[in-house]
Parts: structure tokens; C-alpha cells; sequence
């Protein structure tokens, strides 16, 4: 059981004893009150008080009613924290980074919001009409004045969704590539696995990733892995459902493309679990954002300095 769970389960415990305590101390109280157990005016024989060594007048022992309410209001609690740690349309908040994607972002977030609860948009310094789409289709819009970098976006979405009622939170991206009816095997992954972080795994079906970015993010993987000392079968998937508890660790991530590479790595090191499930992905003749000169020397950098703790 991991420490998480452990601490969960403590709170169970402690919730359980108070409420044990206090239904013991009622129940002392009211037969204090009472008649000693016996006869009903109907003829019904009251339910006497089971004694015991540390109580030999049974004057603290709950009656099957006491206990019934005690085991009612502790499953009560125990549902409730599952439910809240669950991935679900009401658990989950998607936050999606747009850079001149007004030709996808509405029909994304459209489709998105059919699995959580909202929908966060980052428009990181676009010129053209991302924000009013994505406002039209249903989402929440911050503005970038210029544009400051996809992880950078992501931060700031961060930011602003720390502090509302969500457990989980959904990236993906605005370009169309990533597709939403994926989501609900994102939840499964999450609710059947002890894992933190689910990303999207594009390598069980590669045929439709451009050759040269298949070989580009095979390579990368196997590095990034190497580092993490796990297989990662797609480091570079920008289709990822996060735990709450990944907050810290996503802002201290890098504010450009290598954000995907370094959340991977810092979660692993600081003891969370990694899972991926496998996704479809879309190339619709979308231009990519990378850069290769610039975004190659900020790959090489960042490997440089995890390669060696």
C-alpha cells in the first residue's frame, strides 16, 4: 500500500475511533438515565448490555443499533473518499495549451467537455481567433500577451485550477491530435492502477506519426527511460491525466516542449508511478510547434542535467 493510501486509510481509522468514542460515551449516558433493562409495558425483553472484563456493568457497551450507526456513518465517509479520489466527468478538469489553433480548439473543447467537469484554455500569445472559439465551444480562456511556451501554459492553468474542487487534472492539446473519445480509457487506467500519472502511449499504432517524428520520439524515450531506470514506451505524448498530488512537481517542470520529458522524470524521482494506456493518435496535416535547431539544444540540455544526478 503506498504512503497515499496509507494516510487515507489512517484518516479512516481516526474518523472511526471519534465516532466509536462518542457513541460509547452517548450510549454510557443515556442508560444512565434509564431503568435497568427489562420488561416493556408490551412484555418485550429490552436488549441488556453485554459485560465485559473492563466494563463488568455493561454500562459502556453499545447497543446492535449503536453499532449499526456507527458502521453506516464510517462507510459513508469511506465511499465519499473513494468517490472523491476516483477519475470521473465530475473529479476531473481539462487544461488545454492553444497557439493559433483556431481551426481546432472549439470542436476539441466541444468534444472534451462530453467527459469532465470544465475545460481550461491557455492561449499562449495567438493572433488569431483561439480564444473566442474556445470561449464559444464552453470553455474558460486566460490570455497570454505574447506567447511564453506550451509547459509555461500549462503552469499557468495550473495555477489557476489549484485551488477549485478537482482531484484530477486532463491534458491534452488544441491541435485536433490527440482524440477526446480516448478520455474514458484514461479514468479506467487511473481507477484500475496505483499509478499518479497516465499519459497516452502512441507507439502501439505508430503508422500514422510522421516517420521521422516516430524515430525522433523512439529515441527520446529509450533516453528519458535510461534516466528514469523504466521503460517508457512514449515520453513525448502530450495526452496525460495527472493526480492533484503532481501539483508541485508539474510546476517545477520546464516552460517549454521538454515539460512532457521532465514532469516524466521528476515524478519518478521524487517516488511516483507512471502508467500508459494506449491512445489514437491524428495527423490531419497540422504544423508542428517544435522547432528543431532550438527545441534540440533545450532536449540536449535537459539531458545533460538529469543524466547524472
Amino acid at each position: 500500500m503506498s504512503e497515499r493510501e496509507l494516510k487515507r486509510y489512517g484518516g479512516f481509522l481516526s474518523r472511526f475511533k471519534q465516532i466509536h468514542e462518542s457513541a460509547y460515551s452517548s450510549a454510557s449516558v443515556e442508560r444512565r438515565r434509564s431503568p435497568e433493562p427489562g420488561l416493556e409495558p408490551g412484555g418485550e425483553l429490552l436488549a441488556a448490555p453485554s459485560q465485559g472484563l473492563d466494563d463488568p456493568k455493561g454500562q459502556n457497551s453499545p447497543t446492535p443499533t449503536d453499532l449499526s450507526g456507527i458502521l453506516a456513518v464510517v462507510l459513508t465517509a469511506v465511499t465519499d473518499d473513494l468517490q472523491i479520489h476516483e477519475a470521473r466527468r465530475e473529479t476531473v478538469l481539462a487544461i488545454i495549451p492553444a497557439y493559433f489553433e483556431e481551426q481546432f480548439i472549439g470542436q476539441v473543447t466541444r468534444q472534451v467537455l462530453q467527459y469532465v467537469q470544465a475545460v481550461l484554455v491557455i492561449d499562449d500569445g495567438s493572433l488569431d481567433a483561439t480564444a473566442s472559439e474556445a470561449e464559444a465551444a464552453g470553455a474558460k480562456v486566460i490570455r497570454h500577451p505574447t506567447n511564453i511556451g506550451k509547459g509555461a501554459a500549462l503552469k499557468t492553468g495550473l495555477r489557476y485550477v489549484a485551488a477549485l474542487d478537482a482531484a484530477f487534472f486532463l491534458f491534452l492539446d488544441g491541435d485536433g491530435q490527440h482524440d477526446p473519445s480516448d478520455i474514458p480509457a484514461f479514468f479506467e487506467a487511473m481507477n484500475n492502477s496505483q499509478a499518479d500519472l497516465v499519459v497516452g502511449n502512441r507507439m502501439n499504432n505508430p503508422e500514422a506519426m510522421p516517420l521521422v517524428r516516430r524515430w525522433t520520439n523512439q529515441f527520446m524515450s529509450w533516453q528519458i527511460g535510461k534516466i528514469c531506470k523504466i521503460p517508457l514506451p512514449d515520453s513525448q505524448c502530450g495526452f496525460r491525466l495527472a493526480r492533484k498530488e503532481l501539483l508541485p512537481i508539474l510546476m517545477a517542470a520546464s516552460d517549454r516542449f521538454e515539460f512532457e520529458s521532465e514532469s516524466i522524470i521528476l515524478a519518478v524521482r521524487h517516488g511516483f508511478r507512471i502508467g500508459f494506456v494506449p491512445i489514437r493518435t491524428i495527423y490531419t496535416g497540422q504544423q508542428s510547434k517544435i522547432r528543431p535547431l532550438r527545441d534540440t539544444i533545450r532536449y540536449i540540455r535537459l539531458m545533460s542535467r538529469y543524466r547524472h544526478p
